[in-house]
């Protein structure tokens, strides 16, 4: 799936830990090491519904929507047919042989990437790409 030696492949498989290790830990932690940009999230929120208003309030105070998107740069995705809570899920873009991934971590699978065009397999919708502030 990754080109040789693509930047990605140092980051699949890492298991998803409630509480310690989810999609925005994951994140924050490859943008860290992999690209050098500090991102301080604040502490996540207790409930889903939490998590929905915190992203929908801080999303535009941490990034901005691009519509060049460029390794790194951040993918916000959601449930598919969600209404009433977005249910929303972070990940990070990467361009692979002229392909969009997302390189992400989910609960039932840990770290993956896929091409962004299999989002619904997945269960998910992209709701937009962000550059990092």
């Amino acid at each position: 799936m990754t080109s040789p030696h693509h930047w990605t492949e140092a980051w699949l498989g890492r298991p998803w830990k409630a509480g310690e290790h989810d999609c925005a830990d994951f994140v924050v932690a490859v943008l860290r090491e992999q690209f050098g940009i500090a991102l301080d999230l604040p502490a996540h929120a207790a409930s889903a519904r939490g998590w929905d208003r915190q992203i929908a309030t801080l999303k535009g105070d941490y990034a901005l929507p691009t519509i060049s998107p460029r390794d790194g740069d951040g993918v916000l995705m959601h449930a598919r047919g969600a209404r009433r809570l977005r249910r929303y899920h972070l990940g990070l873009w990467a361009g692979i042989e002229g392909e969009a991934h997302v390189l992400h971590c989910q609960e039932a699978a840990g770290s993956i990437l896929h091409p962004i065009r299999d989002l619904g397999q997945r269960g998910l919708a992209l709701e937009g790409v962000y550059r990092w502030r």
